[in-house]
């Protein structure tokens, strides 16, 4: 009865030691886990804060080409004010003379 006893004593000792092992085994895999977790959060956190840096640069970017397709319209128009008034035609033997800006261009017209 004692062998048993002790048979017994030893298998539930040696199971504690590897249930003891077990625990261990686990409480280092959720550090460990734990650690990576943390460590993709922080990954996380840094694609987020590009991302709105690069959403700031494009609103950015865009805002700049709103304003100079404004300035570029507001200078065409204001091209236009000013050269109309120079552009000259005159009619003579089927052909369009232009003067623009003192300088003379040929136009053929044609005979439809």
């Amino acid at each position: 009865m004692r062998s048993e006893n002790a048979d017994i004593k030893f298998t539930a000792d040696s199971k504690l030691a590897e249930a003891n092992a077990l625990v261990m085994s686990i409480e280092e895999k959720s550090l460990e886990v734990e650690a990576k977790l943390r460590a993709a959060d922080a990954k996380l956190a840094e694609v987020s804060r590009k991302s709105s840096e690069i959403q700031r640069k494009l609103l950015d970017v865009e805002s700049r080409e709103s304003a100079l397709r404004r300035e570029r319209l507001s200078f065409i128009a204001e091209y236009a004010q000013f050269t109309l008034p120079l552009l000259i035609t005159v009619e003579f033997d089927s052909s369009l003379l232009c003067l623009h800006s003192s300088v003379l261009l040929e136009f053929k017209l044609c005979t439809c």
